[in-house]
């Protein structure tokens, strides 16, 4: 694929003034052609093109030569560098690849037709070992081969390398030695796609197809394969019989060709036929993978996705029951502060019945001196009992009006503590009211003192009328005090109800959002196990695949060697045919034997009945 690269402006401008300036402190006349290609290139949409430094057919000597590794060996503008024909020396090709072990941004080098021998394929050589962005390399049109020594340097630095995809050695002069140095290096070289300038286009069939052009070449071809594979040309070299067996050898081990070309040089066509056959094995396993790992991707995507839907739907369950447990907390809260302060207005209502009690209290000690004070006026009681009975109905009525009264100050109280106090105030008035009244009594009945028959009928009415009172409120206050705490249960009770309701559903709730995250952890684990054997699945047919590849190979060796045997017998059945006309043997036997060795060798039935036919009418 054509590789882009963003260079900025300023990029160009400084590698000009860096050439120019190499050139006026060396005394050479700098190249127009490098300096009109080193500017700023945009496309259509205002996007750098991909850069390209061609000097081809330009006479470089080694000052130039010295002058362009010195700009190339930080430079990070151009990509490509074509030196196609520039009539290169050894000393040139040093400094360049010298300079290129630490260039980062070539990634096509074309040495096409520089003549280089011995020392420039060394120093390519060393360049392939150190270098780690270059992708394609030519070396077409020269004589690599000429000297073992270059092929040998150049498959030492080919085998260490990890990043070139495409090496053009045609018309190289490479011996069958040259090329077992080759077939070595590509035995460890898993990197190279492509050893020469055809491209094969792995295109859309259904079966694997092999196919002999005009020139002896197989070609293959796979369906399904969304890549482009390139081939080995060593056209118009002298790799000759050892060199092809060296390479279909290397072929057995180097599973990224999928296309030999060896025209021109001397190859047996079985040799060719063992290295279509190698590489068609290669590209319907390179498509194998391929399918493969697509199939790998999508299931790794969708588990993926899968298991990011599980994790923000266990995280939306989590967030839904933080936020009902904060809910929760704040009821409870609220509840525990109402049934404190509901405890606060119990204390008071129990520290105000202890007043009223107390002042109770007070009051029958009071009674009690009335009483004995009662027991010495008990003659003027008698008197006056006739007027106590009268003023007993008026007192009567008052206090069944006051009862009512007091009835609905209750229902009141029960409404809300404030009217509670407001009528704990309004009954501690009519206690002093009750205190005044009686005060007046012991005052109305020292007057009566003075006249004994009214004054004993008075007091006397007057006392019970106060005991009554007194035993009123006694009753009306037990009654409250029940009412309260009767209704301080409820709450209780109630609140209690209201908690463990509370606590037993969102109990239920949390146990659904487990049950949820464990049928998530179940379709996980089940996706899982789907992935792992729709993997060996795909494992298992890869391997009835080879197995079935090499059955159909034994099975065309064996068919091979069959046909052979059979033209074998021909030659001789039409020998002996021709002897026997002559009247020079007799050889019916062993024309009858390679009869019956043909049917073994499954020859057709036509074929036998001519030969039998001839056998019956010699004979």
């Amino acid at each position: 694929p054509m590789v882009t690269v963003d260079v900025p402006l300023s990029a160009m401008e400084s590698f000009r003034e860096r050439y120019s300036r190499l050139c006026r402190d060396s005394h050479q006349e700098p190249l127009r052609i490098v300096l009109e290609q080193a500017r700023e290139r945009c496309n259509d949409r205002g996007a750098p093109m991909r850069k390209r430094l061609d000097v081809s057919t330009m006479c470089l000597s080694v000052e130039q030569c010295l002058i362009l590794a010195k700009c190339l060996r930080t430079d990070d503008t151009f990509t490509d560098l074509m030196l196609t024909d520039c009539v290169l020396n050894d000393e040139g090709c040093k400094a360049l690849c010298r300079a290129l072990k630490s260039n980062a941004s070539i990634r096509d080098l074309n040495l096409k037709g520089n003549n280089l021998r011995t020392g420039g394929a060394e120093a390519v050589g060393s360049l392939l070992k150190y270098n780690s962005t270059l992708i394609r390399l030519s070396l077409e049109w020269n004589s690599v081969g000429a000297v073992d020594g270059g092929v040998t340097s150049l498959a030492e630095g080919l085998a260490v390398n990890k990043t070139l995809e495409k090496l053009d050695l045609r018309s190289n002069q490479i011996s069958h030695k040259g090329a077992v140095e080759l077939a070595h290096a590509l035995k460890k070289n898993d990197s190279l796609k492509e050893l020469g300038t055809c491209l094969v286009a792995i295109a859309d069939c259904q079966n694997l197809m092999l196919c002999r052009n005009g020139f002896g070449v197989m070609s293959v071809t796979v369906h399904d394969v969304h890549e482009f594979y390139a081939n080995i040309d060593l056209r118009w070299n002298n790799c000759g019989l050892l060199g092809g067996r060296a390479l279909l050898s290397a072929l057995q081990q180097n599973k990224t060709l999928v296309q030999l070309d060896l025209t021109g040089n001397d190859v047996p066509n079985d040799i060719l036929q063992s290295i279509a056959v190698t590489m068609g094995r290669n590209v319907e396993q390179q498509a194998l993978e391929s399918q493969h790992y697509f199939r790998t991707t999508v299931l790794t995507r969708e588990i993926k996705q899968l298991q990011e839907d599980s994790r923000m739907q266990i995280s939306d369950l989590i967030g839904r029951l933080d936020q009902q447990r904060e809910r929760f907390e704040h009821t409870n809260r609220s509840s525990q502060l109402k049934i404190g302060q509901l405890q606060e207005t119990l204390a008071e209502t129990t520290h105000e019945k202890e007043l009223l009690e107390a002042k109770c209290n007070m009051s029958e000690a009071f009674v009690s001196v009335n009483e004995q004070k009662v027991k010495d006026l008990g003659d003027l009681v008698v008197r006056l009992k006739g007027e106590a009975d009268d003023e007993r109905k008026e007192h009567k009525a008052e206090l069944e009006k006051e009862k009512q009264r007091h009835m609905t100050l209750q229902r009141e109280l029960s409404d809300s503590v404030r009217t509670s106090q407001k009528q704990e105030a309004e009954f501690e008035t009519k206690i002093h009211d009750l205190q005044v009244q009686q005060k007046k009594l012991e005052q109305h009945i020292n007057i009566l003192k003075s006249e004994l028959d009214m004054a004993q009928e008075t007091v006397k009415q007057r006392e019970k009328e106060a005991a009554e009172k007194l035993q009123q409120e006694e009753e009306r206050h037990l009654k409250m005090t029940r009412e309260m705490e009767r209704r301080h249960r409820d709450e209780e009770t109630r609140w209690r109800d209201l908690q463990q309701s509370c606590q037993q559903s969102w109990s239920e709730r949390f146990q659904q959002a487990e049950t949820a995250r464990f049928k998530s952890e179940e379709l996980i684990a089940q996706l899982k196990t789907e992935h792992i054997d729709s993997k060996r699945k795909w494992d298992d047919e890869a391997t009835r695949t080879h197995e079935h590849l090499k059955d159909t190979h034994a099975s065309l060796n064996l068919i091979e060697s069959r046909s052979k045997t059979v033209c074998s017998s021909s030659i001789m059945i039409n020998t002996l045919f021709c002897i026997w006309s002559l009247g020079l043997v007799h050889i019916h036997g062993t024309v009858t034997e390679h009869i019956q060795m043909m049917t073994l060798c499954d020859e057709s039935w036509e074929t036998i009945k001519v030969y039998t036919y001839k056998v019956t009418t010699f004979a």
